[in-house]
């Protein structure tokens, strides 16, 4: 998993399919931040297997876990979905891509902002971990469910501008497996962060100059 810090907050990106990378997953977020104590909050999350063991490993470590979703459509038979409920409850909000077209779109801004963020490494992940820690521009949701969608209608005339901006400099991604695809994902966050900020002309320069 990738790891940020976007003051405030802790940003963790990746997803967790099987129990192996669950419980991996657990550890890796307990080597960079205390969890007794500290909420964490998922966002966007498919149901997997391996979020039934994240969501268990987070709690045994004394974590108050959260989750806010809108893939309920992956789980075809809801057992996934059913057992998620079971061990969160009330903490637990999960909606389908119809009732939510945007993950982002189940925060407020800035609801978590002390909380510790886990939220899948795409574009949608992104947008919903700034925004639960505070970060946020005009016209971010709508740009977030387009964001959450199929590539093909991510162009210049659905998209505000900096949210398109985004979308370009996102093209210098490496492919998964990459090496250099954590490091790369993690400027890429750190551009985008600081333009949506203002007043940093090295992280404006910085994401226009991916789509280059």
């Amino acid at each position: 998993m990738l790891h940020l810090i976007l003051m405030p907050g802790d940003v963790s990106f990746g997803l967790v399919v099987t129990p192996l990378e669950g419980e991996s997953a657990v550890v890796d977020l307990a080597r960079v931040s205390s969890l007794a104590g500290r909420q964490v909050v998922i966002i966007g999350h498919p149901p997997t297997e391996g979020l039934i063991y994240l969501i268990k490993g987070l709690k045994e470590r004394g974590a108050t876990v959260f989750l806010r979703d809108h893939n309920a459509g992956s789980d075809p038979d809801g057992k996934i979905v059913a057992s998620v409920r079971a061990l969160l409850e009330e903490q637990a909000v999960i909606k389908t891509r119809a009732e939510s077209p945007a993950s982002a779109q189940l925060v407020n801004v800035g609801e978590f902002n002390d909380a510790i963020i886990v939220a899948p490494d795409d574009q949608g992940g992104v947008m919903a971990a700034i925004k639960a820690v505070g970060i946020t521009y005009p016209h971010m949701d709508a740009d977030a469910a387009v964001l959450d969608g199929p590539v093909r209608g991510k162009t210049k005339e659905t998209l505000s501008t900096l949210g398109f901006r985004f979308v370009q400099a996102w093209g210098a991604l490496p492919p998964l497996g990459s090496p250099d695809r954590e490091e790369v994902l993690g400027w890429i966050v750190w551009a985008f962060v600081g333009t949506i900020r203002g007043g940093n002309p090295e992280a404006e320069h910085e994401l226009d100059g991916f789509r280059l």
